[in-house]
């Protein structure tokens, strides 16, 4: 956009001055004509003074000043010696300077809209990558923001499953240690049932040996 504003006040500038530059140059030519088709420099001594002015300042607000500088002084010569030739000479660099600036202002716009045009299309192309990219960034904040709800939640579940797994494993735990007791108990009165029945035998053969 620098860039942009920069050429464009170029643009601007260069088309003030051209257009500064035809309005005192019209002036002048005017002038020649009137001198040319015979009115004395008497009769047009004033607006000598106001065209010779109107000059002064072009040069003096143009990049370009010194391109005014023969024509002033070819003016001032013509209070003095005025022939047709001299006339015809002179007006025929003013038109001709006149020319270029037309032709210059008419080639700068040109240029001007052609890099409107560029500057235009290249905006429309940047604001356009510009909305693909913030749709893309909002696609991915969404995203982002789904996969911290799952992680979220995956989280909730492996706390939750961790708690059940911690209480599974102490309930198993208790149950082993209740079995262990279990059977600890089991044989303990396995081996008490088999010394009684060995006492039970050994009485049962006491009095079977007495009833021989």
């Amino acid at each position: 956009p620098a860039q942009r504003d920069q050429e464009h006040n170029e643009y601007t500038n260069t088309l003030a001055e051209h257009q500064q530059g035809i309005k005192a140059l019209d002036g002048a030519i005017q002038l020649l004509n009137h001198l040319q088709s015979g009115t004395s420099f008497i009769q047009l001594k004033k607006r000598f003074e106001r065209v010779t002015s109107e000059l002064l300042e072009t040069q003096k607000n143009s990049r370009n000043g010194h391109l005014y500088s023969p024509l002033i002084q070819a003016l001032a010569d013509l209070a003095s010696k005025a022939t047709p030739e001299m006339i015809a000479k002179i007006l025929k660099l003013f038109n001709e300077l006149r020319t270029a600036f037309a032709r210059d202002s008419q080639t700068a716009t040109q240029i001007e809209n052609k890099q409107q045009e560029s500057w235009t299309s290249l905006k429309v192309d940047l604001e356009t990558e510009r909305d693909t990219l913030q749709e893309k960034r909002a696609n991915l904040e969404r995203q982002i923001e789904n996969y911290r709800a799952i992680i979220t939640d995956c989280n909730n579940n492996i706390e939750y499953l961790t708690k059940q797994l911690n209480l599974a494993t102490e309930n198993l735990n208790a149950t082993v240690e209740q079995c262990e007791k279990l059977s600890t108990l089991y044989v303990t009165r396995n081996e008490e049932r088999v010394r009684e029945l060995e006492i039970v035998g050994r009485v049962l053969e006491f009095f079977e040996k007495r009833a021989k």
